[in-house]
């Protein structure tokens, strides 16, 4: 491993003025992988794991799925050992659209791979954590796709949980998506949505 890749160069510290939040908003978005593969992505020039500005291509767009508060969760987690660290991404909901169409939706994501945009509860100084992007190298799977009519947490909708293979990682933890200030990121994130 390069030395310059392994080599600390700041302080990590916590404010008292604006204390962490955890969770995720009611909504997230997602992007069939192929298609976002083609997307013009431009990195902060100090801090490749900020995303400054995403063109999809020409006719592609993200798919919003929404539900009621607490409803979706993420996460990333190191998985050490290998040539080098990599990252399990998940992301974890329920859909509620239970119609034809809705299962219809769920079966071609069973069936493909996607990247997921995920809005933060937590918006850290000036929006510089709202939002992230999971599964964006290596894309998730749908791993778990459950409707139990008699589940009493999602009364018959659909759980389901999207995550990195068991094979393939991706090689770093979540991009974080951030221009300037929140108000300008999410005017981006808004326009990549359907």
């Amino acid at each position: 491993m390069n030395s310059t890749c392994a080599v600390i160069s700041s302080n990590l510290d916590f404010s008292c003025d604006d204390p962490i939040v955890g969770g995720i908003r009611n909504e997230i978005i997602l992007f069939n992988f192929d298609d976002f593969q083609g997307a013009q992505i431009t990195y902060n020039v100090s801090n490749t794991l900020v995303i400054e500005d995403i063109i999809l291509p020409t006719g592609v767009t993200g798919y919003t799925y929404s539900a009621p508060e607490d409803a979706f969760n993420a996460s990333a987690k190191l998985v050490p050992g290998g040539l080098q660290p990599s990252y399990d991404h998940m992301v974890s909901g329920i859909v509620l659209d239970v119609s034809p169409s809705g299962k219809q939706q769920l079966e071609k994501l069973a069936k493909g791979k996607v990247v997921v945009l995920v809005k933060n509860n937590y918006k850290g100084t000036n929006g510089n954590a709202a939002y992230e992007l999971y599964g964006m190298q290596v894309g998730l799977k749908l791993n778990e796709l459950v409707w139990d009519k008699a589940d009493k947490e999602t009364q018959g909708a659909a759980k389901f949980t999207l995550a990195s293979s068991d094979k393939y990682k991706e090689p770093r933890p979540t991009r974080t998506v951030f221009i300037t200030d929140y108000a300008t990121t999410t005017t981006l994130v808004d326009s990549l949505a359907a």
